[in-house]
């Protein structure tokens, strides 16, 4: 569900504008937007801790970079899933 219509019970309630009230302000404020840049460094900080030492410098692992950082800085996946199809880069 997005974050527009939520989840069917939820949208019915009477809480759902104050939801609606709440992400408007967030987003305002750009704390959303914010906590999307940290998420990035996260990410990256994560890899090079699971892969003890510097991220790996293979040509497909720096070619799917960049994508997976506008992805995450976007919204569009979440940390914990940029950082499983990481993994099949370094544990690869």
């Amino acid at each position: 569900m997005s974050m527009t219509t939520g989840t069917p019970q939820l949208a019915r309630s009477s809480a759902w504008p104050n939801v609606l009230r709440h992400r408007a302000t967030v987003d305002a404020a750009g704390v959303l937007s914010e906590h999307r840049r940290q998420q990035v460094d996260w990410m990256w900080a994560i890899v090079e801790q699971r892969a003890v030492g510097p991220v790996p410098q293979r040509r497909s692992f720096k070619a799917h970079a960049p994508a997976l950082e506008a992805e995450l800085a976007s919204g569009s996946t979440t940390l914990t899933g940029a950082l499983e199809l990481l993994s099949l880069f370094t544990n690869g």
